[in-house]
């Protein structure tokens, strides 16, 4: 959500229309950020219905991830590189 730090995280809506992310990453950006304009515009978003928040589907990938990603890093890095397997975009990513 390093778009938001700079006004720009509109971009993500322009370019992808909607954008999906998991709970830690909600958790760490919204609710461990209040104050913060990250997490105010990422909560915005959400109540726009452009950012939605959506558990990861693979969770033996997720953990394996996890060894060297933190979680919010390794659940993004694990349904971005399996995107046919997500409910919501159906592999048209």
């Amino acid at each position: 959500m390093h778009l938001s730090a700079i006004g720009r995280l509109a971009l993500l809506k322009e370019f992808y229309g909607k954008i999906i992310i998991p709970p830690t990453v909600w958790k760490e950006v919204v609710e461990e950020g209040m104050g913060r304009i990250e997490g105010t515009d990422v909560k915005q978003a959400r109540q726009d219905r452009w950012v939605e928040v959506v558990s990861p589907t693979d969770k033996p990938l997720i953990r394996l991830l996890k060894r060297d990603l933190d979680e919010g890093e390794g659940v993004g890095v694990g349904d971005a590189a399996f995107p046919r397997f997500h409910p919501f975009h159906g592999g048209n990513w």
